[in-house]
């Protein structure tokens, strides 16, 4: 499993995440699904801020695809049949986003 540091930096019906500055060694405080992760957005944005920004935690998911937004690597999670959690990801990190593969 790819960890990649992430901060929440919320958004009504996408998740945008990015980079932060924790360190290697530092363990994500809590863990979370990408689903949920949603949900608690759709639920309400100010609250799931409450919990999610500026906060260094885990997703997990399925990888739906890797692509590219503007010029920042992006990941996409499966979130059922329909919906998706798109994840923004600072350029410092394209190498390791680069190994990432559908279904992840």
């Amino acid at each position: 499993m790819t960890n990649l540091k992430l901060v929440m930096l919320g958004c009504a019906s996408v998740l945008l995440i990015h980079t932060c500055s924790a360190s290697k060694s530092e363990e994500p405080a809590f863990s979370t699904s990408a689903t949920s992760l949603q949900s608690d957005y759709d639920t309400n944005e100010v609250a799931a801020d409450l919990v999610y920004r500026d906060k260094w935690f885990r997703v997990t998911g399925k990888l739906d695809k890797t692509k590219i937004v503007g010029d920042e690597p992006a990941i996409e999670f499966r979130n059922g049949a329909w919906g998706t959690t798109l994840a923004l990801f600072k350029t410092t990190v394209e190498p390791e986003i680069a190994k990432l593969s559908r279904g992840s």
